[in-house]
């Protein structure tokens, strides 16, 4: 395999520190989100050296850390939409279900770019028809984890019944 010849941009890290690029690091990161996902070593082999010498070409000496998250989800996506989606909620500190809802909504807007805003609506609706929801519980569900919480307070909690017998 060929290795780009080493240069030394060196990565500004978000609290100002600096240190020399590390194409390993890229690897692991690539490793982890591709983790039981059928990618072959060499595509994530080729991936690295893509993503290093991309980085070498548009940086001199300096480059922000997030622009390398930005330049490895950029090849990322075209390899595995999950692996591309577990990088981002890593890359990206995702917080809650609506990240990976907006994730996967511009994942869809890229492959279908003439339906931008039902999308992910239509993406919520398809998984839940495969786990036997209807279109109706997929939009509820959509709409966020505070709705469910409202809807089990209300629902009283039944009585337990005792299993023993009262009488003599």
């Amino acid at each position: 395999m060929e290795q780009i010849e080493e240069l030394n941009v060196r990565v500004v890290k978000s609290d100002e520190t600096r240190e020399p690029f590390d194409r390993e690091k890229i690897r692991r990161g690539i490793e982890r989100a591709c983790s039981k996902r059928s990618v072959p070593s060499e595509v994530i082999e080729s991936k690295v050296q893509q993503i290093e010498a991309a980085i070498y070409s548009e940086f001199d000496f300096e480059i922000p850390a997030s622009k390398i998250g930005e330049v490895v989800m950029r090849f990322l996506a075209g390899v595995d939409e999950v692996a591309y989606i577990r990088f981002a909620s890593v890359y990206r500190e995702f917080e809650d279900a609506e990240d990976f809802l907006r994730i996967i909504s511009g994942l869809e807007d890229q492959s279908n770019p003439t339906d931008k805003k039902g999308a992910s609506a239509n993406l919520r609706i398809g998984s839940a028809k495969k786990k036997g929801r209807t279109k109706a519980d997929a939009k509820s569900s959509a709409s966020g984890q505070s709705e469910k919480k409202s809807q089990s307070e209300k629902k009283p909690k039944p009585a337990k019944r005792s299993s023993r017998s009262t009488s003599p």
